[in-house]
């Protein structure tokens, strides 16, 4: 099933794709498969970062599927983990890719792919991911910021598993390029193989999958990453 929705000042969808674990995903020519702070005084989206560094208790990780400086969509997947020692409520996440939005408001937001691991495996649940894009004070690297967080039904994350979802940006039917080279939250360096990235937590994983460009708010604190 695959439900788009165009945006005015808020942009939202979800749709799954068959895109698994342990396999590559779908290439286009701008793919490749090459190869602390503390904590801020206050909650506000302008307000500051969050930690990140390894012993943080949440970590995001970041494989950037289009990593040519122009691309016919933003392709990326991010996998959080959950490091707190607990369980947390999913719905209390969310995740933010920063960039300078090019495309007309027909443009269109996909969750391709979804699973968490690995003490409570679950897949599949591309609907209970809520996508939009949401208005950023105007810099020189991002005037907009996908915003993607989790329906209270998907339940808990448990201590020491991560999610992972797969998310598109792009216009409809692909018409447009997008320079990336503009995005905030852009890391051409963060490609890199699915054998790679399924290293990712661990101690093999490499440090280039580990970025501070994307936040993560947990109830609405930043706890991950810097804002532009």
């Amino acid at each position: 099933m695959r439900r788009f929705a165009s945006w005015v000042l808020v942009l939202s969808g979800c749709a799954p794709m068959a895109a698994e674990v342990g396999s590559d995903p779908p290439l286009d020519s701008g793919s490749t498969l090459v190869d602390g702070t503390s904590r801020p005084a206050d909650a506000s989206d302008a307000g500051g970062g969050g930690r990140c560094e390894p012993l943080s208790p949440l970590r995001l990780y970041y494989w950037n599927l289009r990593t040519a400086a122009s691309s016919t969509d933003i392709n990326y997947i991010v996998k959080v983990e959950n490091a707190t020692g607990a369980a947390l409520a999913m719905s209390s996440l969310e995740v933010r890719y920063y960039f300078t939005n090019e495309l007309p408001p027909a443009a269109e937001i996909e969750v391709f792919y979804t699973d968490t691991c690995c003490s409570n495996k679950k897949t599949d649940f591309s609907d209970g991911i809520l996508t939009s894009l949401r208005a950023w004070p105007a810099k020189p690297n991002a005037d907009t910021y996908l915003t993607m967080a989790f329906a209270p039904a998907l339940g808990l994350l448990a201590a020491g598993d991560f999610v992972q979802v797969e998310v598109g940006f792009h216009d409809v039917g692909y018409a447009r390029s997008l320079t990336q080279t503009n995005d905030y939250s852009y890391a051409a360096t963060a490609g890199g193989t699915q054998s790679q990235w399924n290293d990712c937590p661990g101690p093999q994983c490499e440090s280039k999958f580990t970025s501070c460009a994307l936040t993560v708010q947990k109830d609405g604190v930043p706890v991950w990453g810097t804002p532009p």
